[in-house]
């Protein structure tokens, strides 16, 4: 089987600035010397992938990062459709190369013109000065832009603009002596260009390199790049230029002039400039300057096949505009002739197309006799921006693709528009030629790519495969023949598809109309493929078939006249061709695609990938702050309102003086700091330092005397210094915390990356309207970049730090979402109850406390409806994160649960517990939890069904940070308290069903006595009973199941019920319906709607009984400074739950179990996945005693996969964690539940 190898996702990411070797940074630093830095770096990796093809199967050979900059300080923001979301990096067409191969070798297929049988024409000479002669100098099959290595035939096409004599280029046959551009790159003082960085060998670079080596050109936004992919290190540049403001959105090599020694290279930007530069001289010349000919920007940009000077423009206004490299500007507007050709809306609307007798609008002919100066010609072909454009393989035509979705064959020798086609729907993004010219791809908003047939005018495929925009379509010319094509596509869904087709394969759909027609033909003609009335138009009415290859001599207005777009083809009369291969190759969206001989290469659109939210709160107004704009020439003070507008939302880094005054070194030592322990920060907000005063509030020029070498000033766009300012929140600028900020205007505003909630655990994020006085909030409704999930805001780790009265100062926490918030709404899962009652007017107790002790409240996570259904009618069911991420999320609190085991950016999870709930969700999701002591919390402002149950939960991933939380913000004793002197096994529970379990929990007390020193007591509570009965209580012998038979369930039914009696009110009095509830509560209500006031009261003695009888003869309930016993309780699913297996029908629940024994009993409840804060204590001194685990993992796995009983690689075993790899289920690991009675050891 042959090999190849891929080349994918050439991604964009925010490098961070980075030293070039570990060893050059250690040894500059022991010598006492500042050590080389690079600004920004590419980084080459090499992860390991492939797929399989027909031909052979393709590896993942490299994955190059080029480095991106960040936003210039006076950049136009971007607008986001979100209100909320802000997104900080610049506009972007994303990342587009072009290839360069200086030896240029054979393809497996060369173009060599269309035969005259393809055609049905005697002859293909057009101009009498044709010949069919091949130029051994080019390279690049035009079906793609930049295919640097796959030579084509220019056929028999004259030049463009043969006969003009103003045109005619001076090509000197020594390469040496080609006119380069006036002005050197590296020494210009234009403000268009930031920086260039030329490396410091290039010349020894160039001359060392192989011959048949491939250079690289990349424009990324502000960035352009050139590298030497022939290079060891592929990732370190040539030449890197940034510009100041002007994003690059385009470029194109020069085929022709290219050399050792000389190579063109031109570009487009965003303000419609253009730049034409030189790389081996580092020279350059601008075009189009301040948009003088065309203000729009440029979408795409090629030279003209054959061309040494002149090159096509496609302007984002709809116009394509040829230009001569080296002529001048001058004012522009359209030429008398051009106006001729009628006005383009009168005849085609929208799309703009010109009414003249040759279907466009030219402003200026090629034929002008006014070719002094730019532009050498001007078509406008709509009012809607064009997206790309390539020219046919013969060099003759053009193919243009635009937003209303129009694909255009011009003959642009003749400036003639020939057919006019329309997408499925939506824009056209991306068109190429096939190596032979007779077909045209193209790709857009449609998902599709269709493949059109040229000489016989007709769609004859489309292509399903893609569920996103189609950005880059390609054909492979070593895998192309005269039948037989490759093609390959790539998307904004990151998948990669290839595919292969032949006329004679495709077939139309079934019953799709003309089908018969088609199948008459003979099999494998192009014919074969079009209705009745499409043979008959491209065979006897002189379509663009014949249009296109008509003698020159006859009249354009008796046979070259343009007639009108073609109607779009119906799906039914359109043959499907499926990929041959999918395969979603990067982690962005992608945007270009190429086939060279050895590979395939595509770029991704990604900048940094982070959404943030700025808050909206102004922390500092900075008016009079002074700044300091750094270039690598000179300090410039000047205001802030100078150089940021007030539309602008720029990241930048607020450090303290006494950071920067420490010098160099330790500066970029903090900035590393900042990015690698905050998740919010990076690098991306390094690049503007907004410096804090110092105590004094005098500004220090001299903070900057450290930094005036070029090495470090071309580190930052600019600082600015808090000279002074009023101060509009409750600290000073000094007293501000360092870390990322946004600098909107003059204003300061924290920095909030928005998460995206992929697991839809929760209900909706939290915003506080006051970062100081966190009490009221707004519920966060943006949605991801990618569309599919609500996103969840967190603040930077560096704004909170703990101290002694604020513990938990920066913990960030989610809320069941029976909790109140003042501002937001309580839903319960419930569209009744959401619609029926308004924001909280008020936090609940225990979210005061929390708020008190520094805690960040996120977000408000999903309950079951009212906290007990099971149908998840009303919203969405939270993803279980463990296993394959379709196991059940059990229990009333399982957003609260899924949101802590997937997300490793949350710390802890508020849940609430009736009963069990807290236990089920910590089993079900693979963490630890504690319902602690019932009163332990206030359940002010929380949606309780029992108060006699009732009780706040907590989860945790890891025990001693599960103890900090519930140690501050539980009323429980945090004295010391002797430890437990029996561990209590009850008979009733176990031994459990299923033996891998049970045997977990045998492990678990073991090490629990080991550790205690303290006997396991097997009891059977039903036996005990049996054996002591309650004293002074008429239980009449009954035994304990018949005793309790009713009085846990049918008591929390009844004070379910009636806890509700007021919504149902409230609802029925609003809307005069009762409410929708979900099956499960329904079941429950009934129950509870039938249990009497007497017999209620006959269900609470019954516990009374029961729990004093608890307490008297098996263990405790009470303790002041000693925990007399622990039970160990079985927890979780006895096996793997599916969620896409229907819910279980409501049941009663009788007697007594594992599950309702704490809420009943009303002691602590602790859940380990392997109880009050003595219990947690003795869970992580048992665990760690044992060598296991006392932190789980997020994601997929609980644990660390290992080679033992439990499949699980301890700490400090030397297990082998990839052997014998288990996928548990999401109880599969899960240990015992210790019931303890003290809430402190």
């Amino acid at each position: 089987m042959a090999n190849s190898s891929l080349i994918s996702a050439l991604s964009v990411l925010p490098p961070p600035p980075r030293y070039p070797t570990q060893a050059a940074y250690n040894a500059a630093v022991g010598a006492g010397h500042i050590p080389p830095m690079i600004e920004t770096n590419n980084i080459l990796s090499n992860p390991e992938d492939q797929f399989l093809v027909g031909e052979g199967t393709y590896v993942l050979k490299e994955d190059l990062h080029l480095a991106t900059p960040p936003p210039h300080p006076s950049e136009a923001p971007i607008l986001n459709p979100n209100p909320l979301a802000t997104n900080p990096q610049p506009a972007t067409a994303g990342t587009r190369l072009s290839l360069l191969n200086l030896d240029a070798r054979p393809a497996a297929f060369q173009y060599r013109g269309m035969s005259v049988t393809s055609l049905g024409h005697a002859s293909i000479q057009e101009h009498p000065n044709e010949d069919n002669s091949r130029d051994p100098t080019l390279s690049g099959s035009e079906g793609r832009a930049n295919s640097s290595d796959a030579p084509v035939s220019l056929g028999s096409a004259p030049a463009f603009g043969e006969g003009t004599a103003l045109l005619a280029a001076q090509n000197p046959k020594d390469a040496s002596k080609r006119k380069k551009p006036k002005n050197n790159m590296t020494k210009s003082n234009s403000s268009f260009i930031s920086r260039v960085i030329v490396h410091e060998t290039l010349s020894k670079r160039m001359q060392e390199r192989p011959s048949d080596g491939l250079y690289v050109f990349a424009n990324i936004n502000r960035a352009f790049q050139w590298l030497d992919l022939s290079a060891s290190n592929k990732a370190d540049y040539m030449t890197k230029i940034l510009f100041t403001k002007a994003h690059c959105l385009c470029h194109d090599v020069n085929q022709v002039t290219r050399s050792a020694n000389h190579i063109d290279v031109i570009m487009g930007f965003s303000t419609g400039e253009i730049i034409w530069w030189e790389a081996t001289s580092q020279r350059y010349a601008r075009l189009n300057k301040n948009g003088v000919i065309n203000g729009t920007p440029v979408a795409q940009i090629k030279w003209i096949p054959g061309s040494e000077n002149l090159f096509l423009a496609a302007h984002m206004d709809g116009s394509l505009v040829v230009y001569d490299k080296e002529k001048e500007d001058a004012i522009f507007s359209p030429e008398q002739e051009g106006k001729d050709d009628g006005d383009a809306e009168a005849t085609n609307g929208a799309n703009g197309a010109g009414s003249s007798k040759n279907g466009i609008q030219v402003h200026k002919s090629v034929n002008s006799k006014n070719q002094k100066f730019n532009p050498v010609a001007a078509w406008k072909l709509s009012n809607q921006r064009i997206n790309a454009f390539a020219f046919s393989p013969d060099n003759r035509h053009l193919a243009v693709v635009s937003e209303d979705g129009s694909l255009r064959i011009i003959d642009y020798l003749k400036e003639q528009l020939l057919d006019h086609f329309y997408s499925y729907y939506g824009g056209l993004i991306c068109v190429c030629w096939s190596p032979d010219g007779k077909y045209v791809l193209t790709g857009g908003q449609d998902d599709l790519i269709s493949i059109w047939h040229v000489p016989g005018s007709t769609l004859i495929a489309r292509c399903q495969g893609h569920h996103s925009w189609v950005t880059s379509v390609a054909f492979d010319p070593w895998r192309c023949d005269d039948k037989n094509y490759r093609f390959g596509s790539v998307g904004e869904d990151r998948r990669l598809c290839l595919w292969d087709f032949s006329v004679g394969m495709l077939h139309r759909p079934r019953g799709g109309a003309g089908a018969g027609a088609a199948s008459v033909r003979q099999r494998g003609s192009i014919a074969s493929r079009l209705t009745a009335s499409q043979l008959t138009r491209a065979e006897t009415q002189g379509t663009a078939a014949s249009r296109m290859r008509s003698n020159s001599a006859v009249s354009g207005d008796e046979e070259d006249g343009f007639t009108g777009p073609h109607p779009v083809e119906p799906r039914a009369n359109t043959a499907i061709l499926p990929p041959v291969l999918t395969k979603v190759v990067d982690a962005d969206p992608l945007c270009w695609l190429e086939f060279t001989h050895e590979a395939i290469m595509t770029s991704c659109k990604s900048v940094a990938g982070i959404d943030y939210l700025v808050h909206p709160q102004i922390l500092v107004l900075t008016a009079l702050v002074q700044s300091i704009a750094l270039t690598a020439n000179a300090i410039h003070q000047g205001s802030v309102e100078e150089s940021v507008r007030a539309d602008q939302i720029i990241p930048v880094v607020v450090l303290s003086e006494d950071e920067i005054n420490a010098g160099p070194e330790n500066l970029w030592d903090t900035l590393h700091y900042l990015v690698d322990h905050d998740d919010v920060c990076t690098d991306e907000f390094t690049g503007i330092i907004v410096v804090k005063p110092s105590t004094s509030g005098a500004a220090s020029r001299e903070v900057l005397d450290n930094y005036t070498s070029d090495s470090y000033l071309d580190r930052f766009s600019s600082i600015y210094h808090m000279a002074g300012g009023h101060v509009s929140s409750q600290e000073e600028p000094k007293e501000m915390p360092s870390g990322p900020y946004f600098l909107s205007g003059p204003n300061l505003h924290q920095a909030w990356r928005l998460y995206p909630d992929d697991l839809e655990a929760f209900t909706f994020g939290l915003l506080p309207d006051d970062l100081y006085d966190p009490q009221r909030f707004q519920a966060v409704t943006s949605q991801s970049s990618d569309g599919f999930s609500k996103t969840i805001p967190v603040p930077s780790r560096f704004y909170h730090f703990p101290s002694p009265d604020k513990p938990l100062a920066g913990a960030r926490i989610s809320l069941k979402d029976t909790f109140d918030t003042e501002g937001a709404k309580t839903t319960l899962s419930s569209r009744a109850w959401t619609e029926l009652y308004p924001a909280a007017n008020a936090s609940a107790a225990y979210v005061r406390k929390l708020l008190d002790l520094g805690a960040v409240i996120v977000g408000k996570t999903k309950t079951s409806q009212f906290a007990t259904g099971k149908e998840w009618v009303d919203v969405q069911s939270p993803v279980n994160p463990r296993g394959d991420r379709y196991q059940e999320s059990s229990g009333s609190s399982t957003g609260a649960a899924a949101s802590l085991a997937g997300y490793e950016w949350l710390d802890y999870a508020v849940g609430g517990d009736s009963a069990g709930s807290i236990g089920e969700s910590a089993a079900y999701h693979g963490l630890h939890a504690i319902r602690p002591t019932l009163g332990s919390a206030s359940l002010e402002g929380v949606r309780v069904n029992s108060p006699r149950y009732d009780t706040v939960g907590l989860f945790g991933r890891n025990l001693k940070d599960l103890v900090h939380v519930a140690k501050h913000s539980l009323d429980v004793p945090n004295g010391d308290i002797a430890p437990p002197r029996r561990i209590i096994y009850p008979t009733d529970f176990f031994p459990l069903p299923d033996p891998n379990h049970q045997k977990l929990v045998e492990e678990f007390v073991e090490k629990l006595e080991g550790h205690l020193g303290a006997p396991q007591i097997k009891v059977s509570l039903a036996q005990l009973w049996q054996d002591k009965p309650p004293s002074g209580s008429s239980t009449a012998g009954e035994s304990l199941q018949d005793y309790m038979k009713k009085a846990p369930f049918w008591s929390l039914c009844c004070e379910y019920y009636h806890a509700s009696d007021q919504f149902r009110s409230d609802y029925h009095d609003e809307f005069g319906r009762e409410p929708f509830v979900e099956a499960t509560p329904t079941f429950y209500w009934g129950i509870g709607a039938n249990v009497t006031e007497d017999e209620y009261d006959i269900y609470v003695n019954q516990m009374e009984t029961f729990r004093t009888w608890f307490d008297g003869t098996v263990m405790p309930l009470s303790h002041e400074q000693s925990v007399d016993a622990v039970m160990a309780l079985p927890c979780g699913p006895e096996g793997p739950n599916y969620r896409d297996a229907l819910p279980d029908e409501p049941t009663v629940l009788e007697g007594i179990d594992s599950k309702l024994l704490p809420p009943i009993l009303g002691a602590p409840h602790v859940v380990v996945p392997w109880s009050d804060l003595a219990l947690l204590r003795l869970a992580g001194e048992t665990l760690r005693t044992a060598g296991w685990h006392t932190e789980v993992d997020t994601g997929r796995f609980t644990f660390p996969v290992g080679n033992n009983s439990r499949h699980v690689k301890d700490d400090g075993d030397g297990s082998d964690q990839g052997a014998g790899r288990v996928e548990p289920h999401a109880s599969g690991v899960m240990g015992s539940v210790v019931e303890g009675i003290s809430d402190e050891l």
